[in-house]
């Protein structure tokens, strides 16, 4: 009769060993490696121990905070830059986050806002008719990046913020304005929006009195941007009509609903406002190429870019070049 409580208690304790849990207070190292005597535990921790075959120490609060990026931990608590996690017993960033230095940061938040992060490197967000890389960078729905530029896909048109397919809105000798179709007009033809004003030989055609005609400069119906900060682009004293011609780089696509009966302008701001300084060949004007994002050895121009002005990295002042 002695048997049983003899084998119960074999059993409850070889349970035990086999869950390896460690005592109340405390806390395992490594999950699935086994111990035999607290000598292994301690080559890893100083002060662990030996229990049931799992290493344990006294607590979380012994290991917060003591191992720097890229040393030997085995849980994430013992890392001590914000965000690290302990992945194959090394303190470092997950997939999804980046090292600045220091600290582990999202993706998503390691580009400036108007930056897409794609394929390790930072790459400006683009409308209809910029320049870009990839097709990410367009940040409309529907955008395919084609020959460099921003475009929609065949049969497709861009409506002012998306792709849209033609077929379902107008034929190709009209164009939609409010959800209506009208037909195109030349210069000297009937209209009744400007957007109907569409003549090769004149690019700069506005709806006045019924007629398309050559807008003149003192034309009371002056184009306003949404955000009243942004400026308005101008080719040769008019307002450039970006649902023809591609906005330049700083420049973004919108509907001035007040103009002429409604257009399309390009509002934003002068790229050559908002780039940094670019570090140069000297004697060439052309810009010196780097290769490691993030490091040039130039103190005026530290940042390592990629610069689709330029098609390469180059060493800039700022992250946007």
């Amino acid at each position: 009769m002695q048997f049983i409580p003899s084998f119960l208690l074999l059993l409850l304790t070889g349970l035990r060993f086999v869950f390896g849990q460690c005592p109340t207070g405390s806390v395992s190292l490594l999950s699935g490696y086994r111990c035999t005597s607290s000598i292994q535990c301690q080559t890893i921790i100083p002060g662990s121990y030996c229990y049931y075959g799992v290493c344990c120490t006294g607590g979380s609060d012994v290991l917060s905070k003591t191992v720097s990026y890229g040393g030997y931990c085995t849980m994430t608590v013992q890392c001590s830059t914000t965000g690290a996690t302990c992945i194959s017993n090394i303190c470092q960033c997950d997939i999804n986050s980046h090292y600045n230095g220091h600290s582990c940061v999202s993706i998503s938040n390691f580009c400036p806002s108007n930056q897409v992060f794609i394929k390790g490197e930072c790459y400006r967000k683009v409308t209809y008719g910029f320049l870009c890389n990839y097709t990410q960078q367009c940040g409309y729905i529907g955008a395919f990046c084609i020959g460099n530029i921003c475009s929609c896909q065949l049969d497709y048109t861009f409506d002012g913020s998306k792709c849209i397919p033609r077929s379902r809105i107008c034929p190709a000798n009209q164009i939609a304005i409010g959800g209506q179709c009208y037909p195109s007009a030349r210069f000297g033809e009937r209209c009744l929006y400007s957007e109907q004003c569409i003549d090769r030989w004149y690019r700069s055609l506005s709806c006045v009195n019924g007629f398309c005609n050559i807008r003149n400069d003192d034309d009371i119906s002056k184009p306003k941007c949404r955000n009243p900060r942004a400026e308005v682009e101008y080719v040769n004293g008019t307002a450039k009509n970006c649902l023809y011609w591609p906005c330049t780089v700083g420049y973004f696509c919108e509907y001035a609903g007040g103009m002429n009966g409604g257009r399309y302008i390009c509002c934003g701001t002068n790229a050559n406002k908002i780039y940094g300084k670019v570090q140069l060949y000297p004697g060439t004007g052309t810009p010196l190429q780097c290769t490691e994002i993030g490091r040039c050895p130039f103190p005026d121009t530290p940042n390592c870019v990629m610069s689709y002005r330029y098609g390469y990295k180059v060493c800039c002042s700022t992250l946007n070049c």
